[in-house]
């Protein structure tokens, strides 16, 4: 299955006396042996109060074409800091680095946890990642993906289209071993540098899934050479097998 990625998030809690507002940039973190290591920001929106939270690794499942957290943790991840207080309208960054640089051959997914504490211990537990105190209570929570691809990562797509006049149904099945993240597909003609049509997707397209689009070409290219291409926003970890296909 196929699902939607972001640039950008922000969060509110509307149903608490102080609502909290947050950005958090960028929202999902790729990593693999050779980038063991990334970082995301967090910013506290709010003109008045703190924003205390702390931060975990979760093991992954996807399901129905989305990647959610599981009720494990993992130690294959490390979360520098665990916890954190941040001032009104402060930013600060969180490093997610790989525990382990191994080899894998398949891709990895988990999940970084966000939690805000909202009781009157928090200073506490953020001050001392390892002090528990029972009172705690939680408020919003986010969670972040992140992907470890592995050795050799690739999306082997697989096309097959389907044409009624000028509309194009496109079905993409990747075969590879890594999702890919479908920033747009373009079409192009034999006879034009620049794309036709460029249609935003903005979708993930996870192992062994196929997703369905559709195109609509104009009607004077109808009887040329088309080309549909894939932009992938995560080409700078998974090599594309078959990314240019012919209408």
């Amino acid at each position: 299955m196929k699902t939607s990625f972001f640039t950008l998030l922000v969060f509110f809690l509307v149903n608490a006396a102080n609502a909290s507002s947050i950005n958090i940039s960028p929202v999902s973190v790729s990593l693999d042996n050779k980038h063991p290591l990334q970082t995301i920001t967090i910013k506290n929106n709010n003109a008045d109060n703190p924003f205390i939270f702390e931060a975990k690794a979760y093991y992954s499942d996807i399901k129905d074409g989305k990647n959610l957290s599981t009720k494990k943790t993992t130690a294959d991840l490390i979360i520098t800091p665990p916890s954190n207080r941040l001032l009104p309208q402060q930013a600060n960054v969180i490093r997610i680095a790989l525990h382990n640089e191994k080899k894998t051959y398949g891709e990895t997914l988990y999940s970084l946890r966000l939690k805000e504490i909202t009781s009157q211990a928090d200073a506490k537990l953020a001050n001392n990642h390892h002090k528990k105190n029972s009172n705690v209570s939680l408020a919003l929570e986010a969670n972040i993906p992140v992907f470890v691809y592995p050795v050799d990562a690739k999306a082997k797509l697989i096309w097959d289209i389907q044409k009624n006049n000028n509309l194009v149904k496109v079905r993409i099945t990747n075969l590879g071993n890594s999702h890919l993240e479908i920033k747009n597909i373009d079409v192009y003609s034999e006879d034009t540098a620049k794309p036709l049509i460029s249609k935003e997707i903005n979708e993930r397209l996870f192992v062994n899934a196929s997703g369905i689009w559709e195109l609509i070409i104009p009607a004077e290219k109808l009887n040329q050479k088309l080309y549909l291409k894939i932009v992938a926003g995560n080409k700078d970890f998974v090599k594309i097998i078959n990314k240019v296909h012919t209408i």
